[in-house]
């Protein structure tokens, strides 16, 4: 090898170092920022606690793998819009991702523009949601009740689940409330949230979604 061409490869392999090194450095500058600002929005485009009514809330989002859609449900007796106290019918909040994960959704725009504000970009982040009153959806006076007899212990203490599907509860009842994360699938409350989707779901797929930007 000529003098000439090993100075060309010392050349590319500092280039390649280079650029290397500020892909590394962009892609942390992204992971930290998605770290900070996702589980804020998440609270936010998918809340789960609210400052009146008798309810039961249920979010999931999966630790890690990020392409699972986060999801959420709200299902009790809303504030009486035209007067004190609460409604007389059970009602239903149901709110998804649209496509794309939320944290996927954050990550793909802050990546094309890193110098917009995390609040816009929040903004922008879009959701499927549908509202239902057990009128519109007889599934929903059926989970109530049986939510209201259900029986579960405490949390396994000795297993560990590694990037699990995590489940999120909010309950707010008369007699108090309760905040709940749970990452074991077959606890009861965690496999009637799910029952629970299930049954929505075949509400969902006969009516027509309202998109959040």
């Amino acid at each position: 090898m000529t003098r000439e061409a090993k100075h060309r490869c010392v050349l590319l392999l500092i280039l390649l170092l280079c650029l290397s090194t500020r892909l590394s450095s962009q892609n942390d500058e992204e992971w930290n920022w998605i770290n900070e600002h996702f589980g804020p929005a998440l609270s936010e485009l998918m809340p789960i606690q609210q400052s009146s009514g008798f309810y039961v809330a249920y979010r999931s989002h999966r630790d890690y793998q990020t392409s699972i859609l986060e999801y959420s449900f709200v299902i009790g007796y809303d504030p009486n819009e035209n007067g004190p106290g609460l409604q007389e019918y059970l009602s239903a909040h149901v709110r998804i991702a649209d496509s794309l994960s939320i944290h996927d959704q954050m990550m793909k725009m802050h990546s094309s523009n890193p110098q917009e504000d995390a609040a816009n970009i929040q903004k922008q982040v879009k959701l499927k949601t549908w509202d239902f009153t057990q009128k519109t959806c007889p599934a929903i006076q059926r989970q109530f009740d049986k939510f209201q007899v259900l029986r579960f212990g405490t949390p396994v203490f000795d297993q560990i689940v590694f990037h699990p599907l995590v489940h999120t509860f909010h309950i707010q009842a008369g007699m108090g409330n309760m905040d709940l994360v749970l990452t074991d699938e077959g606890h009861p409350l965690v496999k009637w949230a799910l029952e629970t989707r299930h049954a929505l779901e075949a509400c969902t797929a006969s009516s027509k979604s309202t998109k959040q930007n």
